[in-house]
């Protein structure tokens, strides 16, 4: 039975499908289930008061029609009409009737009524319909009371203190409630990028144990010396996404880095030019293969060992590694990228 029951509820107040904002389908049922039960209220104090009295009055009878729309516009895609009707509508409705009456006894039963809908806003609408719904009512309630002949501030002094009180409370409330929203909105955001870069980065990781593990088929299924460092060359730039590759292996003398393999048009160029490099040279070849450690140049720019090339005029950052038998130092592995910064600190391929 109470799985009924909810269910009902569900079908009357849940929002519109096309509404896809969290927050805005909140809105949307809450203003649906307000409206609902205002509704039932107001249809009940319309009934007591045509028992009691043989008649209705206007904002008696006009509440129950503004919180019927209120409740259909809270089930289209733009609940935020619905919200306008049930807040400022209602406070119209009672300032026309507290205009038309002109009865003191009347319009002190009508003010405290007036609170409802400032209430209601701080939870079915934004700060600001709260800070202008509490002016108009503020200021109406002073206007009827100097303008109109048949009622004095007295009249109206206590209500008008609780209605600010009440206002300033509301006002209060609204503006915690946004920041909340406002905070567990960025937060959102946040773990949202912080997932697609772990994603991302778990892809990349993938892609670099995937492109490591075919080098090392290469290595292990190649016999020829230069076929193999062609492929381990190919096999990086098709799979690692860099520029260029290349690699140099030392002479017998050990005084010369002399290129032996290199990936694209530019590569065979060099290749044809017997391009090397002196070992100990002030150069990223020259130094990898003297010292035996990594090198990076994060900017091409500006890093001094860097060594522009017109055949590669796009590198922006490079990273070599030093080739090694045992503890002699045999050569070196050069990538190069068209970003700066694209090694980290950490040289993971």
């Amino acid at each position: 039975m109470s799985t009924t029951r909810r269910t009902l509820w569900q079908s009357l107040t849940d929002p519109h499908q096309s509404i896809q904002t969290v927050h805005v389908r909140r809105q949307g049922r809450v203003l649906a289930g307000l409206s609902i039960l205002l509704l039932l209220l107001s249809l009940a104090l319309l009934l007591w008061e045509l028992i009691n009295t043989g008649g209705v009055r206007l904002n008696t009878a006009a509440t129950p029609v503004l919180l019927l729309v209120a409740y259909i516009f809270s089930r289209t895609a733009n609940p935020q009409v619905g919200a306008l009707i049930l807040t400022f509508g209602v406070v119209l409705v009672n300032f026309a009737f507290l205009i038309l009456t002109q009865d003191a006894a009347a319009t002190a039963q009508t003010i405290f009524i007036l609170l409802l809908p400032i209430l209601a806003s701080t939870i079915v609408a934004s700060t600001r319909i709260t800070i202008y719904l509490s002016a108009v009512v503020l200021i109406g309630l002073l206007g009827l009371a100097v303008l109109t002949p048949w009622l004095a501030l007295s009249d109206v002094g206590g209500a008008l203190l609780v209605t600010l009180l009440v206002s300033a409370l509301s006002i209060v409330l609204a503006t915690i409630q946004e920041q909340d929203r406002s905070t567990i909105q960025q937060q959102a955001r946040d773990i949202t990028r912080y997932g697609e870069e772990l994603e991302n980065e778990i892809d990349q990781r993938t892609q670099r144990i995937l492109a490591t593990a075919e080098v090392a088929r290469a290595i292990t299924g190649t016999r020829d010396l230069d076929t193999l460092l062609r492929r381990v060359v190919n096999l990086i730039i098709d799979n690692l996404d860099f520029y260029h590759a290349q690699v140099f292996l030392v002479d017998e003398k050990g005084t010369t880095a002399v290129l032996r393999a290199s990936t694209g048009p530019a590569g065979k160029q060099l290749l044809e030019q017997r391009h090397q490099m002196p070992v100990g040279s002030r150069s990223v070849i020259g130094q990898v293969t003297e010292r035996g450690t990594p090198v990076i140049t994060r900017d091409s720019d500006t890093d001094v060992l860097h060594r522009r090339n017109e055949l590669l005029p796009l590198t922006r950052s490079e990273l070599a590694l030093p080739l090694r038998v045992e503890s002699r130092i045999i050569g070196a592995l050069d990538i190069q990228s068209t970003n700066p910064n694209a090694f980290g600190e950490t040289l993971s391929l």
